[in-house]
C-alpha cells in the first residue's frame, strides 16, 4: 500500500507545473516566414504603407 502511495506522489509530483518556463512565455514562429505566402504578406503590408503616405484624393 505504501508502494502505491509512493507511486502515485510521484506521478502527480511530475504533472504539476513548477512555475518555470512554459509554451505561453515564448512567442510563436511563423512557419510561413520563409515561404510564398510569408512574401505575399510582406508585399501587403508595403503596399498598404505606401497607400497610406499617398493619400486619398
Amino acid at each position: 500500500m505504501r508502494l502505491l502511495a509512493f507511486i502515485f506522489i510521484v506521478i502527480l509530483s511530475g504533472c504539476t507545473s513548477t512555475g518555470g518556463f512554459t509554451d505561453k512565455d515564448k512567442p510563436k514562429e511563423d512557419v510561413y516566414s520563409d515561404s510564398t505566402l510569408g512574401s505575399i504578406k510582406a508585399n501587403q503590408d508595403i503596399y498598404r504603407e505606401q497607400q497610406r503616405h499617398k493619400g486619398r484624393f
